[in-house]
């Protein structure tokens, strides 16, 4: 019986390991025969699509397309500029023309573009509007001598003087202009000047005028001051604010002038009664001035006798 035990355990010891090597033979066949239904991290990332392409695959793979240009818009010159500031300033005139400013802004424009046309007709606009701008008829009459057309100069000027007659700064550029156009006509320049004494060499400020006049009378004939005189001793009959000032180079030429030729320039009695009473009250006025020097001499000299004597 003894011996009889370890016999058996030893038969179910290898029963055991049979079976045992029989269930991993069988797992073994089982795993080689089915299916792999879970792939590897490998497998799986070589199988997928890539689903974020890099920037150079897009860039690679788009279509190649033209870049779009845009032209710069071109730039306006100088002139083009002028020209638009012109037309703006015509604009905003005749939209409110009763406004002084927009016609001297449109004057002022077209004198930058330069275009002669342009300038006239807004000389004529804002003359039109406003006739008594004596200096707007000056500078169109400029405007034209300056390019050589006198005649036209003058015609600004007559139309100046007829509508703003009062102006002795308008009658005084005429005047010269006459002379500088026709240095020949004496006669037409007198004529000139005398119209122009006698529209505003009344009043206060009238004294510009007849200096004129005075000027002109002396270069037509710088030796022979008879018709200065002349001209001196009418403007001293005007209420003028320099009649001093005229009544002094009166009696200045008067006097370094002989007799006769003041007599010659003597309109009137009554302006001969005005210079010799004016004479008289400056040889007064000497005398009185020789007197009283004299007696300050005299008081001087006697002082110091009057004291030795007291003492």
């Amino acid at each position: 019986q003894a011996s009889a035990r370890p016999r058996s355990r030893s038969r179910s010891a290898t029963g055991s390991l049979a079976w045992t090597g029989a269930r991993l033979r069988t797992a073994m066949e089982t795993t080689a025969a089915a299916p792999s239904t879970a792939p590897t991290n490998m497998e799986t990332t070589a199988a997928a699509p890539s689903e974020a392409p890099t920037a150079m695959e897009i860039t690679a793979a788009a279509p190649s397309v033209a870049p779009t240009v845009i032209e710069a818009a071109p730039v306006p010159s100088a002139a083009e500029l002028l020209e638009a500031a012109c037309a703006a300033a015509w604009a905003k005139a005749r939209a409110s023309p009763d406004e002084p400013l927009s016609w001297t802004n449109v004057l002022s424009a077209a004198e930058k573009v330069g275009d002669l046309a342009q300038i006239r007709e807004a000389y004529t606009e804002l003359l039109r509007r406003y006739p008594l701008c004596y200096g707007f008829w000056s500078k169109l009459a400029k405007l034209e001598g300056e390019r050589g057309d006198h005649d036209a100069a003058l015609a600004v000027f007559e139309r100046g003087v007829a509508a703003v007659g009062q102006s002795t700064e308008l009658w005084c550029a005429y005047t010269a202009a006459f002379a500088a156009a026709r240095p020949d006509d004496v006669d037409g320049a007198r004529s000139l000047h005398e119209r122009a004494v006698l529209a505003s060499g009344g009043c206060a400020q009238g004294h510009p005028v007849w200096e004129a006049l005075e000027r002109f009378e002396h270069a037509c004939a710088p030796a022979d001051p008879v018709a200065v005189l002349a001209a001196q001793w009418r403007a001293l009959g005007k209420p003028l604010r320099e009649a001093e000032a005229v009544l002094a180079r009166a009696l200045a030429l008067a006097r370094a002038s002989p007799a006769a030729t003041v007599e010659a320039a003597w309109l009137s009695a009554d302006e001969r009664v005005a210079f010799e009473s004016e004479m008289a009250l400056v040889a007064l006025g000497a005398a009185r001035a020789s007197a009283s020097a004299a007696a300050d001499a005299a008081a001087k000299e006697g002082a110091p006798a009057a004291a030795g004597e007291g003492e």
